[in-house]
């Protein structure tokens, strides 16, 4: 739950501004690409029921991690411009592998514990997602300034101007489109950085789901006295 919350954190944070600085889209239309995610996971999540029942919750889990693996590296083989309803798919996908994987964690731990417990470990479960994504704010936040600084640090000499206000500038009518076609870039490309640190922790996500044990001990709640 950790890691999930680590990669969630990526999209949800910068998406929206490689959308629109990028791709030059309106903040509806970044907005809407981000809300994809919304699609995937409760669909899902609704569905994994019938399957954590067939297979297992650890078994249900690796298929939902290994969809979050997928949209990274989907993702990362997009080339710059991305179309739009590529962009869509993918999220739809990375939504998907969230709620395939969350679903089954939360009612496999809750079905280990007995009755008394069920409240320590769902909000433990909670916690370890939200702890996650403070986590990623954080290294998702450092890798992408810290390769955006280094490509600025070659930029032309008409962006060397101290602190630039990025979003303001590419709506400048004023702005050649050699500069304009620099920042889009070196925004794409910092995306890019930050999403092979989701896939990073996509796959260390996957082989923490998968060295879970097989089938979870359930335990038979019987009536305290």
């Amino acid at each position: 739950m950790v890691a999930m919350g680590i990669v969630m954190m990526g999209p949800e944070t910068y998406l929206p501004t490689f959308a629109q600085a990028s791709l030059g889209m309106g903040a509806i239309a970044a907005g809407f690409i981000l809300a994809s995610v919304s699609v995937g996971w409760p669909v899902a999540s609704s569905l994994s029921g019938k399957l954590y029942m067939r297979i297992g919750f650890r078994n249900t889990g690796l298929i939902g991690a290994s969809l979050v693996v997928l949209a990274c590296g989907i993702f990362l083989l997009l080339s710059w411009p991305q179309p739009v309803f590529l962009l869509v798919m993918d999220q739809v996908i990375l939504g998907a592998g969230f709620g395939m994987l969350s679903t089954p964690m939360l009612v496999g731990v809750q079905s280990i514990v007995k009755w008394d417990k069920r409240g320590v470990v769902t909000g433990t479960n909670m916690f370890c997602r939200y702890l996650g994504q403070s986590l990623g704010s954080a290294v998702f936040g450092a890798i992408f300034n810290n390769s955006f600084q280094n490509q600025m640090s070659s930029a032309p000499k008409q962006l060397h101007r101290g602190s630039i206000k990025i979003l303001h500038l590419l709506q400048d009518t004023h702005l050649s489109e050699r500069l304009r076609e620099f920042l889009q870039v070196a925004i794409s490309r910092s995306t890019n950085h930050i999403y092979v640190g989701l896939l990073i922790f996509a796959v260390l996500m996957l082989l923490f789901v998968y060295i879970a044990p097989r089938k979870f001990p359930v335990v038979s709640d019987k009536k305290m006295t």
